[in-house]
């Protein structure tokens, strides 16, 4: 078990305790979720907008969830959706608000590969220890989670996995090295771009990571399974030190891991054509961090003396 260290939530000040209700549905029933649905070819005119200018909202019956933005990057009249903080049975609420309206436009909005889903998911709770560690689980299954959720953004500009950037592996190398020091934790995630598939500069913003892989969709079941799959990573991290790491790789072997990490939704991984040797070579990429990180700390510690 790892010692405590401050939170990110007391580090970035970007804590939330408002009230909720948890919801059985999800991995981390009290956990807070934000969530962007990107949609193409809607028109405005069907929707039921309150607000003005800038700062629209979908204005609905059963709760305001939801504001409204418009997005250079889609198609044909394009918005985004984006969520407020949601938590519990709210996120739940939010989902079913927004499948069941956009559902019932004719004609129904377009998904194209130009739209995606991104989730945002608090880590305010989490110390520096159980995120890198959290991060860690992420590099060995990067390449399923990306095969799951929208295989074709794997080459997106604007979700870049960590496999394919060797930036983005030293800036997770430095958070190993630095992790005792809260300054440099704090530069490090400040400085981290933006369009990473797991983008850390929102923990800054929002104290969240936001997960950028998804494929466009706005179906509730699709967007309840994704969300409980991230949350079983953070579930994973909770108590954990990245020392654990290299170990936990060498010892545990694809399918178990899966299962540790996953339980029952692990399914959604095994059916995918050689997800072992997908893992392996995760599991490579962590562990080159994970020696990037070390021999930096060492070389680090040898100069101060």
């Amino acid at each position: 078990m790892t010692q405590r260290k401050r939170t990110l939530g007391k580090l970035f000040g970007t804590g939330d305790d408002r009230k909720h209700t948890p919801s059985n549905s999800l991995v981390l029933p009290s956990c807070y979720i934000g969530i962007e649905i990107e949609v193409e070819n809607i028109n405005k005119n069907h929707l039921p907008i309150g607000g003005r200018d800038e700062d629209l909202y979908l204005d609905l019956a059963d709760g305001v969830y939801w504001n409204i933005h418009r997005d250079g990057s889609l198609r044909n009249n394009g918005l985004e959706f984006t969520s407020n903080k949601v938590c519990g049975e709210d996120v739940i609420t939010a989902l079913a608000q927004i499948d069941k309206l956009l559902s019932g436009l004719k004609p129904k909005p377009s998904l194209s590969h130009a739209t995606s889903l991104h989730i945002h998911m608090d880590v305010n709770d989490l110390n520096i220890n159980e995120l890198i560690y959290l991060l860690g689980c992420y590099t060995v299954l990067e390449q399923l989670l990306f095969i799951y959720a929208g295989a074709d953004r794997i080459n997106n500009f604007y979700c870049m996995p960590y496999a394919q950037s060797e930036h983005l592996q030293c800036s997770l190398a430095d958070l190993w090295q630095f992790r005792d020091s809260d300054t440099e934790i704090v530069n490090i995630i400040d400085q981290f771009p933006k369009y990473s598939a797991v983008n850390l500069h929102a923990i800054n913003t929002f104290g969240s990571l936001e997960f950028r892989q998804h494929r466009g969709t706005y179906n509730q079941e699709e967007i309840v399974t994704w969300i409980n799959i991230l949350l079983s990573l953070k579930k994973a991290a909770i108590g954990k030190s990245p020392d654990d790491l290299p170990e936990y790789f060498s010892v545990s072997g694809p399918d178990t891991f899966l299962v540790q990490i996953f339980g029952s939704l692990a399914d959604n991984f095994t059916g995918i054509r050689n997800y072992r040797e997908y893992m392996v070579e995760g599991v490579q990429i962590a562990q080159d961090i994970v020696r990037l990180g070390t021999l930096s700390e060492l070389r680090h510690t040898h100069n101060k003396h």
